[in-house]
């Protein structure tokens, strides 16, 4: 999180006076809170996901696609994924669903709240922070495993193990290539890598 932002870095001249007055408030409260986070954990990420929202929803349609992206990278110093995630651990954890929010570390907000964790898992965990248990990321992953349907799993283990096969065999092949093509061949396994993960 960047502390050297300053308002001159986001251009408010397309907004109303309004819009940019409360974005502004939000960014400045924002920007308090960021830098207690590593002091006070879950508890500011929950206070920033809600600050972020509020400015998300004041942007939301009239036509600013993307104005919300820019203003949270320029003004706030974080990438967009962070504050979608931050956003996400608010709307899971936030006001009264988890009066425990200091039990969790902040990764584990993130991973309990993404759209790919089974309820039942988030559910667990704040009925065991209820009782006092530390939610560490470990934790959080090990319930959302326990909750995850069996299929899925067994997805997974079977791409570890495709992966692994095809990392071993490119490496065997690799060995074979003469050093000068080798920079070659790595931009193509390098390029490949990335469209597959799209």
């Amino acid at each position: 999180m960047a502390t050297d932002i300053t308002p001159s870095d986001f251009d408010y001249t397309d907004l109303a006076d309004d819009d940019a007055r409360a974005l502004e408030s939000h960014a400045e409260v924002i920007g308090q809170v960021s830098e207690q986070v590593r002091r006070v954990g879950a508890e500011g990420v929950i206070a920033i996901g809600k600050e972020l929202a509020a400015a998300q929803k004041r942007l939301a349609g009239k036509g600013r696609d993307g104005v919300f992206r820019r203003w949270v990278e320029m003004r706030c110093g974080f990438t967009s994924r962070t504050a979608y995630n931050a956003i996400a651990a608010c709307n899971t954890f936030g006001g009264k669903k988890c009066e425990n929010v200091s039990h969790f570390d902040t990764s584990a907000l993130y991973l309990l709240s993404a759209d790919s964790c089974p309820e039942s898992a988030t559910k667990e965990a704040i009925r065991l922070a209820k009782k006092g248990e530390k939610i560490t990321h470990k934790r959080a992953k090990e319930l959302k495993v326990k909750h995850s349907p069996q299929e899925e799993i067994d997805d997974v283990f079977e791409f570890a193990e495709e992966a692994d096969w095809v990392f071993k065999t490119i490496r065997n092949r690799t060995e074979r290539w003469p050093e000068d093509h080798r920079p070659a061949l790595s931009q193509i396994l390098k390029q490949l890598s990335e469209e597959a993960l799209l």
